[in-house]
This record gives structure tokens, sequence and C-alpha cells, in this order.
């Protein structure tokens, strides 16, 4: 979308229209994204060697009727044990201690080169090392923190 404003219009800028509206399409440009990622996990559509992204030979199906528990969390990952990864991204619902189990787990199944991007509330501690992946950068942004993790002998 375009839209125009006067010089005038952008020096009084009375009611905040030149940051707000940029924040209102970085918003929706996240919703977008979100809902698309929703769309694919959902559909269970075809993925790049032509199965279904949840299937008996990617070996990541769980018994139906799970909620999203640690519990379940941890044997989602167990059943993906014969797989190791380059990049894990943890954004579990706060305060249910399911980031802390997660990062429990999961360095076991990472690669050495991987990576860890962990994010949690500010007021919620998350340890400096887990398995042999350890605390490499935090950010902060507003009430949250984003963590990455990387194996130690990676560190910079």
């Amino acid at each position: 979308r375009q839209f125009s404003m006067t010089r005038q219009a952008f020096i009084n800028d009375d009611i905040s229209f030149v940051t707000s509206l940029p924040a209102k399409y970085a918003k929706s440009a996240r919703k977008t994204i979100n809902k698309q990622v929703f769309q694919i996990l959902m559909g269970n559509d075809n993925i790049y060697d032509n199965k279904k992204l949840f299937c008996k030979e990617h070996g990541n199906l769980v018994t139906t009727g799970t909620g999203i528990t640690a519990e379940s969390l941890k044997s989602m990952i167990l059943a993906m044990n014969t797989q190791s990864f380059d990049i894990a991204f943890l954004d579990p619902p706060y305060g249910k201690g399911i980031l802390q189990n997660s990062l429990e787990i999961i360095p076991e199944h990472m690669k050495d080169t991987g990576i860890i991007i962990a994010e949690n509330p500010l007021n919620e501690e998350i340890l400096s090392k887990y398995g042999d992946f350890v605390l490499d950068r935090q950010y902060r942004y507003g009430k949250i923190k984003i963590s990455t993790f990387r194996h130690k002998d990676f560190v910079r």
C-alpha cells in the first residue's frame, strides 16, 4: 500500500501518524507470517522430499489427543531422536517450565555447529549451560529476552 502526506503534516505529526502506521504494517506482517506457518503445520502438506511434513518416515508422529505439555513435548523430541538439527527456535508458553525442559533435551539432538534460540520473559530464569551448549548472547526486547546457545567448542 502507498500513502502520501504533505511536508507540513509530516513536521506536525500531531497524531503520531509517521510512527504508528509503519508499526501497524509491521504487526500485520508478523500476523501474516504466523498464519502462514500455522497453515503449513496444520495442513501437513508434502515438503521437499514429497512426503507429508508429519509422517512415519520423518519419525515425528505423536499420539493424537495430546495437549502441549512438557511431557508431550519431550515425547515429540524423543520421537525425532534419529535427526540432528542446525537451528532450534524455542518460544513455548511462558511460566509452564516447557522452555527449561526443552533446553535440557534439545542439545543432544543438535549438530555441534548448531544454534539454539530461546525466547522467554525477563523474570523467567534459564541456565547458562545445557549439555554441551552454553549461553552465547542475550538480547532484551521490552519484557522478553532472546537467548542464543552454541556448542561450547564454537562460542566466539
